[in-house]
């Protein structure tokens, strides 16, 4: 058996949550966080899904380092969750990963 890499919708009960405490829930359980997902994507862009603008970070910083000429910020553990964020994770099969995820959304 070996690990594989999932990307996977936030729960609800996590959104206006720092990306922190979601990954501090996570480490209860059989799963390694190891980035996260937020759409870029401005007013008037197009909405296919092929052209969608993504910021992707893996391993968020707990400080922002900002370089100034970018166009977004990265993301940081100290951020927000907005809806519609996804998470990545590594774990050895999708239903641990759905499993964890539903129970942490009812909680």
């Amino acid at each position: 058996d070996t690990n594989e890499i999932y990307i996977r919708e936030v729960p609800s009960s996590f959104v206006g949550k720092r990306i922190m405490d979601l990954q501090r829930a996570l480490t209860r359980y059989p799963v390694i966080f190891i980035g996260y997902i937020r759409s870029c994507q401005k007013e008037g862009d197009a909405t296919d899904d092929k052209l969608r603008r993504s910021r992707i970070t893996i391993n968020p910083r707990v400080r922002p380092k900002y370089i100034e000429n970018a166009p977004y910020g990265r993301i940081t553990k100290t951020d927000l969750i907005q809806e519609g964020d996804r998470i990545i994770l590594i774990a050895r099969e999708p239903k641990i990963v759905d499993n964890i995820l539903y129970s942490l959304s009812n909680n």
